[in-house]
């Protein structure tokens, strides 16, 4: 049971992570790409992440499922809710707007993407704070 709340404590921290620095220095980044490279450059990126997130949020999701099922506990039901929210957020607000950016370079776009992701920073935050106080 130790290593699955470590798989989920290391996954979590590490989409923290990425988020963080997306959320800081590479979502900003975009309003910098010229628009002659943006489509280019906005498909490079989307597809590199994919590789680091996918698999973490993957591990973070079956890790957490594992363990709502063999813990009934009132957090661990909780922290399935939050991630099934940043999971649904991020199919429903998250990708359908990298999907108009892969199209066509907007600055509003980008400052909705980057407001956004604050939400889900905020709440994978949440989510490590309770698997912690769980854990410990």
């Amino acid at each position: 049971m130790d290593n699955f709340f470590l798989i989920q404590i290391i996954s979590n921290s590490i989409l923290i992570g990425v988020l963080l620095i997306t959320q800081i220095i590479s979502y900003p980044s975009l309003s910098s790409i010229d628009k002659t490279y943006f489509e280019k450059y906005h498909k490079n990126y989307v597809n590199r992440i994919s590789y680091v997130v996918i698999p973490l949020m993957l591990i973070e999701l079956f890790s957490l499922v594992y363990l709502s099922f063999h813990i009934s506990d009132l957090f661990m039901i909780k922290s399935l809710l939050i991630l099934m929210t940043i999971w649904l957020f991020t199919f429903i607000c998250i990708i359908p707007l990298h999907n108009s950016l892969s199209n066509q370079r907007s600055d509003d776009i980008i400052n909705r993407l980057i407001n956004y992701n604050w939400f889900r920073t905020i709440l994978w935050s949440i989510k490590l704070i309770i698997i912690l106080f769980v854990y410990i």
